[in-house]
C-alpha cells in the first residue's frame, strides 16, 4: 500500500472497526454451520454404507443438517445486516470528509463508491477468505493431520503467488487476467488433487472414514468457488485502488478531480462461455472419476481402477483450470453477458443430469427439482430483494442449497431403505449436486448494484 492511499484507508476504518470485527466473527461462524451440514451429510452417507438398521441414526443427523441450514440462514442474514451498516458508515465517513460543496458531490461520489468497495470487497472480504481457509486448514488437519500438513504447506505457497500475481503491473487486461487466474490457479488444483488422493489413499489404509473423505471434498468445493470469486475481482479492485489515489491527491492538495469513467462492452463473443463451460464440464467428469476411486476402495465394482480414477480426476482438474483461465481472460475487461453465461452452465447441469438419471432415475428427478429451485426460484427472490436497499441473496443462497443438499440425501435414506437406490446412487447424486451447484449462475448480489455488480 503506498502512502497515497493511507489516508482514506484511516477514513474508511473509522467507526467501523467494531462491526468489522463482528463481520470476521460470523464469517467464522457460518463456515462452522456449514461444516455441520457437511458432516451431517457425510454421516449420513457413511451410516448407509455400514447397513446400520436404525434409520433413527439417519434422522438425527439429517435434522442437524436442517438446523445448520437455518443457522446459516440466520448468520448470514445478521452478517449481510452488518455489512450493509458497515458499508453505510464508511460513505458518509469518505462524505464528511471529501464533499463541501453541492458541485463536488456528482464529481466525487463515484470515486467514494469504489473506495468502500475496495473496503469491502477487497480489505474486509478477503480476510473473511482468510478466517475460512485457516478454518477449513484445522478441520482437515483434525480429520487427518497429514493431509492438513500438505494442505497448510501448499496453502502458503498458494497465497504467495495469488499476491504476487495480483501486484503486478497490468499493461494487457487481458492477458493479466489470464496469468491471475492460470499460475495460483494451477496451484491450487495441485493442492487439490495432491490432498484428494491422499485422503483416498489414508481411507484404503484404514485411517480415514469415509466421512472425512467427503468432509474434504464438500469444504473444497466452497473454497475454490470462494476463491474464484476472489479472483474475479481483483481487476475491478485494481481500478478502486487508482480511484483513492485520486481521493487522496483531492484529500491533501485539492487537485482537480478527472471525469469517472467507466465505459465497458458486453462480451458476447461465444469462445470465452464455451471455455467456461469446457472447463464446468471437465471439473464434474473428475469428481466423478474421484467418486468412482471411493467405490472402489469401499468394495463396490467401478468402470476404472482407483490409480486410473485418481490419475484421470488429476487430468481433469489440471485441464479444467486451464480452460477456465482462458476463457476469464478471453472476457477481461468486458461485462459478461448474462444470457450466454446462464446458457453455458445450464448445458453443464442438463448433461449432469443425464448423468443422474441414468444414476437412478427417482433421484435424477430429485436432482432436477433441486436445479430448478437454484435456477428458478432463486433468480425471483433476488429480484425482490434488488428492490431494498442491501439487494443481497446471500442469506437465500445458501438456504436454499443446504436445504436442497439435505433433502437428496433424505429423499436418498428413504429410497434406500425401501430397496429403490443402492448407497452409491445416493453417493453420487448427492456429489453430483455438490459440483453442479459450483456452476449453476444466478444474479450477481454484492454492494454496487449495475456495473460493479456485473464485474463480480
Amino acid at each position: 500500500m503506498t502512502d497515497m492511499q493511507k489516508n482514506i484507508r484511516t477514513l474508511l476504518k473509522e467507526g467501523t472497526q467494531k462491526k468489522t470485527v463482528l463481520l470476521y466473527i460470523f464469517a467464522a461462524v457460518i463456515v462452522l454451520t456449514e461444516m455441520i451440514m457437511y458432516y451431517a451429510a457425510s454421516l449420513t452417507l457413511n451410516t448407509l454404507f455400514a447397513g446400520i438398521g436404525n434409520m433413527y441414526i439417519s434422522l438425527i443427523a439429517l435434522a442437524c443438517a436442517f438446523g445448520a441450514a437455518a443457522g446459516i440462514f440466520l448468520f448470514t442474514s445478521i452478517a449481510g445486516t452488518l455489512r450493509l451498516e458497515t458499508e453505510e458508515r464508511c460513505l458518509e465517513t469518505l462524505e464528511d470528509a471529501l464533499i463541501h460543496e453541492e458541485e463536488s458531490e456528482e464529481m466525487l461520489y463515484p470515486y467514494i463508491e469504489d473506495a468502500v468497495h475496495f473496503q469491502m470487497n477487497g480489505i474486509v472480504q478477503s480476510r473473511q477468505l482468510l478466517i475460512q481457509d485457516v478454518i477449513l486448514i484445522i478441520a482437515v488437519t483434525a480429520l487427518d493431520y497429514r493431509c492438513g500438513l500438505i494442505l497448510a504447506a501448499g496453502f502458503m505457497i498458494y497465497l504467495f503467488l495469488f499476491k504476487k500475481m495480483a501486484e503486478k503491473k497490468i499493461t494487457d487486461i487481458k492477458k493479466f487476467v489470464r496469468e491471475l487466474h492460470l499460475i495460483p490457479g494451477l496451484m491450487l488444483t495441485v493442492l487439490l488433487c495432491a490432498v484428494l488422493v491422499f485422503a483416498l489413499y489414508e481411507m484404503e489404509k484404514g485411517r480415514a472414514g469415509l466421512y472425512g473423505v467427503f468432509m474434504i471434498l464438500f469444504m473444497f468445493m466452497d473454497l475454490i468457488r470462494a476463491h474464484v470469486k476472489q479472483t474475479d475481482s481483483i481487476a475491478s479492485l485494481r481500478k478502486d485502488l487508482r480511484s483513492i489515489e485520486i481521493l487522496d491527491a483531492y484529500l491533501n492538495d485539492a487537485e482537480q478531480v478527472p471525469e469517472h469513467t467507466d465505459t465497458k462492452t458486453v462480451c458476447s463473443e461465444p469462445k470465452p462461455y464455451v471455455m467456461l463451460g469446457i472447463s464446468f464440464l471437465v471439473l464434474t467428469c473428475g469428481v466423478i472419476m474421484y467418486v468412482s476411486a471411493v467405490r472402489n476402495i469401499l468394495g463396490y465394482r467401478a468402470q476404472f481402477s482407483t490409480i486410473t480414477a485418481c490419475a484421470l480426476m488429476c487430468v481433469s482438474a489440471l485441464f479444467a483450470a486451464l480452460c477456465h483461465s482462458y476463457g476469464k481472460g478471453a472476457a477481461a475487461g468486458m461485462k459478461v453477458n448474462v444470457m450466454m453465461r446462464k446458457a453455458a452452465s445450464a448445458c453443464v447441469s442438463v448433461i449432469a443430469l443425464i448423468y443422474a438419471f441414468t444414476v437412478n432415475a427417482l433421484l435424477g428427478g430429485i436432482l432436477a427439482s433441486a436445479f430448478a429451485a437454484e435456477q428458478i426460484l432463486l433468480p425471483l427472490i433476488a429480484e425482490r430483494y434488488a428492490h431494498n436497499e442491501s439487494g443481497s441473496t446471500d442469506h437465500i443462497r445458501g438456504l436454499i442449497h443446504m436445504v436442497c443438499l439435505s433433502l437428496i440425501i433424505i429423499a436418498g435414506v428413504l429410497l434406500y431403505w425401501n430397496a429403490m437406490a443402492s448407497f452409491t446412487d445416493v453417493l453420487t447424486v448427492s456429489v453430483l449436486y455438490m459440483v453442479t451447484y459450483m456452476h449453476i449462475d444466478t444474479l450477481p448480489s454484492g454492494f454496487v448494484k449495475g456495473d460493479k455488480a456485473d464485474e463480480q
